[in-house]
């Protein structure tokens, strides 16, 4: 009786296990980012020193990544977490970038430089404070203005002189950037399509002057657009003729910028290299082989 009583436990033990549910871990819900978190035509900006310019981000990314700070630290330094070099950006409840520091540890513990960025009762940006640059406090502050035909962004010069950059018609998808240094247009860039001729890049200019002669002694460039993103550009000679290439953009599968180059003259004076980890984040960006480590916080 004692035995059948053991194998009847063993069979209700065995039917229990074959019943049970077997529970799977939980799946960690991937971020599927299939967008450039930044501006590829201002990559550059990403790395000035103060931040004098605001739209680099990509405002819609940083609310629906919900980051609240983005930092790029370069390893190496003496100090803690072997930094040598960071730069941080913080943003706020809509998105916007609030604040820029720069920090050289093997300096300071302190800010190399840092920015304020003030927004109008719009949410349009309207002034950038350099509160510090080097040992260098009060540094004139930068202003920007916008219609609805340009942005223009005003640095302030000896003399009660200005410089501007002024975009058109707004600075997130220009068609025209011309820079302006002491009252004459020193530079123009024109972005069209890929494919456009001379005609179509000569009408963009005279929208601004039906002569052209406010351009004759500036430089010119051309930056070709596939699907709304730069690809490359080129210098214009006098009589606006396509000469040296002195820009160009990479993507990968998602669109996302990967490599962007500069050259003068031939020589290559600047290279970033973007790589991204298996959220489609980028992971490092390598700015002229220093390597910065890209790192979000969210909200």
């Amino acid at each position: 009786m004692f035995k059948y009583l053991i194998l009847l436990s063993l069979v209700l033990v065995t039917a229990c296990s074959e019943n049970k549910t077997k529970v799977e871990p939980e799946k960690k819900n991937k971020i599927t980012f299939t967008e450039n978190i930044f501006n590829p035509i201002y990559i550059t900006a990403l790395f000035d020193s103060p931040n004098n310019f605001g739209p680099i981000w990509n405002i819609d990314a940083i609310n629906a990544l919900k980051i609240k700070k983005i930092s790029l630290y370069v390893k190496g330094g003496k100090y803690k977490n072997n930094m040598s070099e960071k730069l941080t950006y913080s943003f706020n409840s809509a998105g916007k970038a609030l604040d820029f520091n720069h920090f050289l540890y093997n300096n300071s513990t302190s800010p190399f430089s840092t920015s304020g960025f003030t927004y109008n009762t719009n949410g349009s940006i309207e002034k950038i404070d350099v509160f510090k640059y080097m040992e260098f406090g009060n540094v004139p502050p930068i202003f920007i203005r916008s219609d609805s035909s340009k942005t223009a962004v005003i640095t302030s010069r000896n003399n009660n002189n200005f410089d501007s950059l002024v975009f058109y018609p707004n600075i997130e998808n220009p068609k025209l950037i011309v820079e302006i240094v002491n009252h004459k247009v020193n530079s123009i860039e024109i972005f069209v399509e890929k494919g456009a001729n001379l005609d179509q890049i000569q009408a963009l200019a005279k929208t601004l002057d039906s002569t052209l002669n406010i351009f004759s002694l500036s430089e010119k460039s051309v930056t070709y657009l596939d699907k709304d993103l730069p690809i490359e550009s080129y210098r214009l000679g006098p009589n606006w003729s396509k000469q040296e290439k002195s820009k160009s953009w990479e993507y990968n599968d998602n669109q996302q910028l990967v490599s962007y180059s500069e050259r003068l003259h031939g020589t290559l004076i600047k290279n970033i290299i973007i790589s991204y980890d298996d959220e489609n984040l980028p992971d490092e960006l390598v700015v002229d082989r220093k390597r910065f480590i890209f790192y979000s916080s969210a909200k």
